[in-house]
């Protein structure tokens, strides 16, 4: 926030604290007590379909606000956004929302005495239901906005219902973008060296990436804890470990780890222990290409 002033304010005078801005040629205050952070301008998305004084929202700190244009709010002619534009993030019913300005220009302490009721003689273009008063400064008239009046209370009901969905949206867009770009990390398990060569070049065509190899069962343990991949494509017949044994393991560790088991296997029981110790699926010795790429896709939800 701007630095400090105060108003020839003695010690034995009572005096409010105001955050004071400007727009146009007159200058305007808030209680300092319902502002949160004065912020120079970020990216502001436009809103379809929202009423006319909303600027849009910004990316406070991970969470959205709704930015309000005061210019608009109160119908002074519009201006274009500059370098001295600031965003007054304040509490409206305990809920953010950010205020445009064209300048942000003190923190002032005002003397009670030296504020007065809204008077008649004081011209200004905003209706006087949003005003609580009018601070005298020396030769300037501050005018004392009730920041209770800026925004009613079904408007700041509609802005918190429609940042609930945007961030939600967002979320829900984001999740699905990074899905998209990040490339599933895949660790390699089997015992044979040609095995893994194979798989490796069928995970990297299909556009996965290969975060690791191991040998056998413990190895694979230990990659898995130091990796953190993925999707594991483990092979059952190993020694010393086997495969289901390591299975076990790393669930025990991580319960959400996607394991895929590798098998020449045919035993209709081996297909339900392996289901029962948490494997989210099989594949069957020999494999194809496209049987490999399909099964990665649909256990990591792609």
């Amino acid at each position: 926030m701007p630095e400090e002033r105060t108003a020839a304010v003695t010690d034995a005078e009572e005096a409010k604290t105001f955050v004071i801005f400007r727009l146009g040629d007159e200058e305007f205050g808030v209680d300092v007590m319902n502002i949160k952070e004065i912020a120079k301008i970020t990216t502001i998305t436009r809103v379809p379909r929202s009423a006319d004084f909303i600027e849009g929202v910004i990316n406070l700190r991970g969470s959205l606000a709704t930015v309000i244009n005061l210019r608009k709010r109160f119908g002074f002619e519009p201006k274009e956004i500059d370098a001295d534009s600031r965003i007054i993030m304040a509490e409206f019913e305990d809920k953010p929302v950010g205020m445009l300005v064209d300048a942000a220009i003190e923190v002032l302490r005002i003397p009670v005495s030296d504020i007065e009721a809204t008077p008649e003689m004081v011209t200004t273009d905003i209706s006087k239901e949003y005003l609580r008063g009018v601070g005298k400064v020396k030769n300037r008239l501050i005018i004392l906005l009730d920041l209770k009046q800026v925004l009613t209370k079904k408007e700041i009901e509609e802005i918190k219902e429609f940042e609930e969905r945007e961030e939600k949206g967002e979320e829900k867009e984001g999740k699905k973008k990074r899905m998209e770009k990040e490339k599933v990390r895949v660790l390699l398990v089997d015992d044979s060296t040609y095995i893994r060569t194979v798989l490796g070049g069928i995970i990297t065509e299909a556009g996965f990436e290969v975060a690791g190899e191991a040998a056998d069962g413990e190895e694979a343990i230990r990659k898995y804890m130091h990796l953190k991949p993925d999707l594991v494509l483990m092979d059952v017949i190993m020694e010393p470990m086997n495969g289901m044994a390591a299975t076990k393991a790393i669930l025990d560790r991580d319960h959400e780890a996607k394991i895929l088991m590798v098998t020449v296997l045919e035993d209709k029981d081996i297909f339900v222990d392996l289901m029962k110790i948490g494997a989210k699926g099989y594949i069957a010795k020999p494999f194809s290409k496209k049987q490999i790429a399909e099964k990665i896709k649909e256990v990591m939800g792609k």
